[in-house]
């Protein structure tokens, strides 16, 4: 059956499905059923909807949105999945583009009038809350059954291009289904496997590559509301997960992170998809867990996968993205003929039948005889295993030689402090296009030894790169690449930096980690005063231990800290109650929070004009202090003493 309702058609209804750890909530494929017809129940009562009508879901990773997905689709609706910290213009224009008749929202945000609910109500949109809980207490209803077709819309995301507006992808049931099938097959999932959900749901790699091929196969899904690398082991370890997929900035951090006490996880395989995996990180992991990390190709308009490295016995190779998995795949010239290296270029059933209301993107984007251009380069090897060279409209010209940037990137990634890299064009005057670099390294003492030593040697030893010169003409070390090329190459102007002003870049970082520590010590020293106090009262029994929590929220502030710090680390500013302005950095914001938790007055107002957004923000995601739920400038420390 190519349809999403087969994932219900062939499965023992007693077994799991679907685990979220934060509750404790387990679901039967049975269970998971009979909650989605009670949702498709609400969806018939509050909504005037036609078949093929777009609903969407703005939803985190949790149950909810397992319900929202199946429950629309299985009514012939198309789902439409968006990110929920989109903006209210971003939301406006998603809305309007994919005519979407219904919004899905998490409780109580229409109380909080947040960004998607402005923008809904400029479409007379209707809005529907959901939460677990409410569901769990209906009672069942029968509805009528809607029979589908596999060429009905399912699902109706967009890809963020590099330029112009994003564009519409619908995808039929048949379209996924195919592949689902095809991971199913690649992976040889089956009903004893369990993943771990570390990818969102409103994309193509959460949604289809991870959660709805395993419950196709009968296997369980356990999803936490988030991801944290902290939680993520233990997660693994006490639902014995088999696997996992995820992007390879993922496994990096993951890597990062010290295993429980129960010791390394038994694992099956390791899936990396979306960008491009480093091979020391392909290396290290398999040095760990004994087990094949296989990297895949995909993208949104091939429904998820089109190639991926193979299960042992056959062969993975590093650097490949693997064989084609059930796509028919070939690489055309310019001109739409036969070559060795060029396009890469799909066909199949999971391949979508065209952009959203889009003609001409849709006329540039596949041949005359139905190829599928994906926009890649790339070129197979004498045993069928595919590798990217960069993608077409990313060539970098230099006096007129095409230069991949990919294959820059690899010889990068080749080293073995290097864990990420990207290379790009910047204007020159006698070439017109030069070649530079930003790279990611393992820590900052490998930083510095790079700078120093490293960074000549390394351009005189990868001059060649399959015997074209190719000279580097600057590399930019930073301390933060974005999870998108895209998003990284906006700031272009500021990656080109000369090596003394990156050496200072380091020393600021330094200073940064010596604030952390006195952070640490500062919280420590204030932790054991406050016991000190309590310790014999029988009425704080219980506040010990909660106070130990604040030292383990820290440690994620730290690891959340690392990874959004840029690398503009001058003085900001603040305004308190009094409208006074002065400096202030993180560890000052962090005293002042502490030194007014327990008075009469908590908050402190920020001016977000001219306070470091991340500093906000990260406070606030890490859990170390909460907005006033009328004033958005208003923080105060979380109320551990209650």
């Amino acid at each position: 059956m190519s349809t999403l309702s087969s994932i219900f058609s062939s499965q023992n209804f007693s077994s799991k499905a679907i685990i979220i750890p934060e509750d404790g909530t387990i679901l039967s494929y049975l269970e998971l059923f009979d909650q989605i017809r009670l949702f498709q129940r609400r969806i018939i009562d509050l909504c005037d909807l036609q078949v093929q009508d777009v609903i969407s879901i703005i939803l985190p990773n949790s149950l909810e949105f397992i319900i929202s997905f199946l429950a629309t689709t299985l009514l012939r609706n198309i789902a439409a999945p968006l990110n929920p910290n989109y903006t209210e213009n971003e939301f406006k224009f998603y809305f309007d583009d994919s005519k979407s008749k219904v919004v899905v929202v998490p409780s109580g945000w229409s109380q909080q009038n947040k960004a998607a609910i402005k923008a809904s109500k400029k479409f007379n949109m209707v809005i529907i809350e959901i939460k677990w809980d409410h569901l769990r207490k209906e009672i069942k209803l029968e509805i009528p059954k809607q029979k589908v077709n596999p060429n009905d819309v399912a699902l109706l995301l967009h890809t963020s291009g590099t330029t112009g507006r994003p564009k519409g992808v619908p995808l039929t049931h048949k379209n996924i289904t195919t592949t689902m099938k095809n991971i199913i097959k690649t992976y040889q999932l089956n009903s004893n496997d369990c993943t771990l959900l570390v990818m969102p749901l409103f994309h193509v790699h959460g949604l289809i590559g991870g959660t709805l091929s395993t419950l196709l196969s009968g296997g369980i899904v356990v999803i936490p509301e988030k991801f944290s690398a902290k939680k993520f082991w233990n997660d693994f370890l006490d639902y014995n997960c088999t696997w996992y997929t995820a992007v390879p900035t993922i496994h990096q951090i993951l890597l990062l992170h010290p295993f429980p006490s129960q010791g390394v996880p038994k694992l099956r395989f390791i899936r990396s998809c979306s960008s491009s995996l480093a091979p020391s990180t392909l290396f290290k992991l398999e040095q760990i867990f004994h087990v094949p990390v296989l990297e895949a190709y995909a993208m949104t308009e091939a429904s998820h996968q089109m190639t991926s490295n193979p299960l042992p016995p056959l062969k993975h190779k590093p650097g490949s993205v693997g064989i084609p998995q059930g796509v028919q795949i070939t690489i055309l010239d310019e001109n739409g003929k036969p070559t060795k290296e060029g396009e890469v270029c799909i066909k199949g059933e999971n391949v979508t039948l065209g952009y959203l209301n889009n003609p001409s993107a849709n006329a540039s984007s596949f041949t005359s005889d139905g190829w599928f251009r994906t926009g890649d380069q790339g070129k197979f090897d004498n045993e069928g295993y595919l590798f990217l060279t960069g993608r077409i409209k990313e060539l970098i010209n230099r006096g007129g030689e095409k230069i991949s940037p990919l294959e820059i990137d690899s010889v990068l990634l080749s080293h073995p402090i290097i864990s990420e890299a990207v290379s790009f064009a910047v204007p020159d005057k006698i070439y017109g296009q030069e070649v530079h670099a930003a790279i990611k390294i393992l820590s900052l003492i490998a930083e510095e030894r790079l700078l120093d030593q490293e960074i000549e040697e390394q351009k005189r030893k990868r001059q060649t790169v399959e015997t074209r010169n190719r000279v580097l003409n600057e590399i930019s070390v930073k301390d933060h690449i974005s999870e998108t090329v895209e998003q990284y190459k906006k700031a272009l102007p500021q990656l080109n930096q000369e090596i003394q002003d990156m050496k200072e870049q380091i020393a600021r970082e330094k200073e940064i980690l010596n604030e952390f520590d006195i952070i640490n010590k500062t919280l420590s020293e204030k932790l054991e005063l406050s016991n000190e106090h309590i310790s014999h009262d029988p009425r704080f029994e219980n506040l010990h231990e909660k106070f130990q929590k604040v030292q383990e929220i820290f440690d994620e502030l730290n690891e959340e800290l690392f990874k959004f710090i840029e690398h503009n680390f001058e003085n900001k500013t603040m305004v308190d109650d009094n409208n006074e302005q002065r400096t202030s950095s993180l560890k000052t914001i962090l005293e002042d929070l502490m030194n007014r938790a327990f008075s009469d007055a908590p908050y402190i107002r920020v001016d977000i004009d001219r306070v470091w957004k991340p500093y906000v923000g990260t406070l606030i995601r890490a859990g170390i202090a909460q907005r006033h739920p009328n004033d958005a400038n208003l923080i105060k420390l979380v109320e551990f003493h209650k």
